[in-house]
């Protein structure tokens, strides 16, 4: 046996044996077969990685994400790490945390977990779709793959609260990350469209920017960092985050995008209800000087106020209280602005319609085409082809694709995340509160788009939300066998910064 040789011949074995390895696979890769040096590859790697400590590579993977998604947007989401293979950075970053996490678990050894309302509802929600997948793939292969992306992004929720189990101060980190990534993304914003032809021709590899902007994600993440620079001045203070936040508002607005505004005025009125009115009241006193100025300056030049931007501030915030668009909107910029809250109403009545009428336990599934009949009625024959398949909004994506079954446990998901966002408005866990409204933020402009459906916004959601769950309170566990803690009500999760932790 190897531990009664001596040290110098367990050294010689385990290098004699490990060269020989190494000749036989040199000699399967020369031959063209891979295969076999790929799973040694393999085998070598989890052996290695079973005798050190990944947590902290796990907490960089999960920094690495938020950063990618923040900066490099639609682009950095898009980009391949392996060339000619689908190894997006959303899936490969889900492979290897689980791989890490699988073989940290079998080397160490079974651990106390306390397992939370809100854990078992996001699993019960996977369950549920990943039970509706199998079924829909065999009928609509990779569009129900596509389609199923929704859900096994929150797998990202239990990975990032293992990590954050371990290794506690990469909690800071990820918020430091979230914080300077959205700052980061509005300077190279603005280069983006000031230097178009520098992103797309230079800034590129096998064709595909490392950095491209969509308008939606690009509001919302400001609308994140935002209420995150305002909970970090609550903490730490600073006089130049108050500036930093009007710059990022201006953006937010420049985005034309209402969801993100929306994301912004949510985060706010938790804020607000929280007694936190300091943000409100800046914004408001700075719209109103901002109104007068307008005002002032249109007064001086001899120009109508319809033809400055208050028009289309006005309409924008009009638009939102006119879900059928009946309203009338002359501004250059907000002339569509009726036609598109039509297109969405009468999106959703049709899918509502639809699933009721064809499967409203269990859904259409994924891999359907919810768009085909929303542009039989909308367009009538002149619909030609149509590449987007969500109806722009969360909730009713998920009763389409899983039906009622699958819509219960995502209220439940809304109605804990409000319950524990007004416990962390009343603590001083200021860590804990700009998690959960950063979530939020992600979660409203999700009601009204489709930034939970991709990689950008749902990995970068479900990395706020399991990080929040980890810091909310806990009654006394009850332990069970297997090492598992039961917590005996609602509040799960792990100990706040003021309490002990497990």
């Amino acid at each position: 046996m190897l531990h009664h040789l001596a040290p110098v011949w367990r050294d010689r074995l385990f290098f004699g044996g490990g060269l020989l390895v190494a000749v036989v696979s040199g000699v399967y890769v020369a031959q063209g077969v891979v295969l076999i040096p790929a799973l040694v590859l393999a085998a070598s790697l989890a052996v290695i990685l079973s005798l050190v400590r990944t947590t902290a590579l796990q907490g960089f993977v999960l920094m690495g994400l938020l950063a990618g998604y923040l900066i490099g947007n639609r682009g950095f989401a898009q980009f391949s790490l392996i060339p000619g293979l689908p190894a997006l950075p959303a899936e490969m970053g889900l492979v290897v945390l689980a791989a890490l996490q699988v073989i940290e678990r079998a080397h160490s050894g079974p651990e106390a977990r306390r397992v939370g309302a809100l854990d078992v509802i996001v699993l019960l929600w996977i369950v549920i779709g990943s039970v509706r997948f199998l079924f829909d793939f065999r009928s609509h292969g990779f569009f129900a793959l596509r389609d199923f992306a929704t859900v096994y992004y929150a797998a990202f929720f239990f990975l990032t609260q293992t990590v954050l189990r371990r290794r506690p101060d990469f909690e800071a980190r990820l918020l430091a990350t979230l914080r300077i990534a959205a700052v980061v993304m509005m300077i190279t914003h603005r280069l983006w469209q000031f230097y178009p032809g520098f992103f797309f021709n230079v800034l590129q590899i096998g064709g595909v920017p490392l950095i491209f902007y969509k308008a939606d994600l690009l509001g919302v993440f400001l609308a994140v960092g935002t209420l995150l620079q305002f909970v970090r001045w609550e903490e730490r203070g600073g006089w130049w985050r108050w500036p930093l936040m009007a710059v990022m508002t201006f953006e937010i607005i420049e985005t034309d995008n209402r969801a993100a505004m929306l994301a912004l005025a949510c985060g706010g009125c938790w804020l607000v209800f929280g007694g936190r009115w300091r943000l409100a009241m800046v914004v408001l006193v700075t719209g109103v000087v901002g109104i007068f100025g307008t005002l002032w300056v249109a007064q001086q030049t001899n120009t109508p106020w319809q033809q400055t931007p208050l028009l289309g501030l006005y309409e924008k915030a009009r638009s939102v209280i006119d879900p059928s668009g009946q309203g009338a909107y002359r501004g250059d910029d907000t002339a569509n602005k009726g036609d598109n809250n039509r297109y969405r109403l009468v999106w959703w009545q049709t899918v509502a319609r639809e699933t009721v009428e064809e499967n409203p336990v269990t859904g259409l599934g994924f891999g359907y085409d919810l768009a085909r009949n929303f542009m039989q009625r909308y367009y009538g024959d002149n619909s030609g082809d149509y590449s987007v398949r969500s109806p722009h909004s969360i909730v009713m994506t998920v009763f389409a694709r899983m039906g009622v079954v699958g819509l219960l446990p995502f209220l439940f998901l809304l109605g804990l995340m409000a319950r524990h966002t007004w416990r962390a408005l009343s603590s001083t866990d200021h860590a804990g509160l700009g998690l959960w409204i950063g979530a939020w933020g992600i979660m409203v402009s999700a009601f009204f788009g489709v930034v939970l459906e991709g990689p950008m916004g749902a990995v970068t959601f479900w990395i706020l939300l399991g990080a929040a769950y980890g810091r909310s309170p806990l009654p006394a566990p009850v332990s069970t066998p297997g090492g598992i803690e039961l917590d005996g009500g609602i509040d799960a999760g792990r100990p706040t910064a003021e309490q002990p932790r497990p």
